[in-house]
């Protein structure tokens, strides 16, 4: 199997690319968000103001680009596993979303926390990326739920199925932020539980 062959150019745009995100992956670990400025970024990254903005158009956008890669396109590669997943029905798969979930929540390391905090804030921000992130968040999930529409209940579309799944997790993403002593884990058993209870045909989980 053959592989596209970048030019130099093209890897000197990557490498800048690449130091910038790491640049901004060592402040967060080591200070938080609040310390990721773009001249704190510059200084991290070796690289000038105009550079950096020739790769992103705020601070925000960076950020932005930081929670995609690192929360939301793996939960969207679970997704789209179970997708393409036709030995187990509906019911099953949601109970399957438990570990992939929970490890979400659970995964250790400043960064992973500090982007989540980011990450709902946004949804707060009347910015351009806020439809963005919920379109992305939402379509993933639609295009679940209208692979298994046939075992929905009566009268419940993929586009209800997914928003008020986002919602749940969303939900309970904010306690968990919100509370030390959230038991997140017995949360996300009974939201799932809800779930199949309340989505699938075969309801009996």
């Amino acid at each position: 199997m053959s592989y596209p062959v970048l030019s130099r150019r093209e890897r000197k745009k990557q490498f800048v690319d690449d130091s910038i995100l790491k640049g901004a992956v060592i402040l967060i670990e080591q200070q938080g968000v609040l310390a990721v400025t773009v001249e704190t970024i510059c200084t991290q990254a070796d690289i000038s103001r105009m550079t950096f903005y020739k790769y992103y158009r705020s601070r925000h956008d960076l950020l932005i680009r930081l929670c995609f890669d690192r929360l939301l396109s793996p939960l969207a590669d679970s997704i789209q596993i179970k997708v393409r997943d036709d030995s187990r029905s509906l019911s099953q798969q949601l109970h399957d979303f438990y570990q992939p979930l929970l490890q979400w929540f659970l995964q250790s390391g400043r960064l992973h926390r500090e982007l989540i905090i980011y990450l709902v804030s946004s949804f707060q921000m009347d910015d351009h990326d806020r439809p963005e992130l919920q379109s992305f968040l939402t379509s993933q999930l639609v295009s679940f739920y209208r692979h298994y529409a046939g075992q929905l209940k009566t009268g419940l579309t993929p586009e209800f199925c997914a928003a008020t799944t986002t919602g749940a997790v969303a939900g309970l993403t904010f306690c968990w932020l919100n509370e030390p002593e959230y038991p997140v884990q017995q949360r996300l058993q009974q939201v799932l539980k809800y779930l199949v209870t309340s989505f699938t045909v075969s309801s009996t989980a």
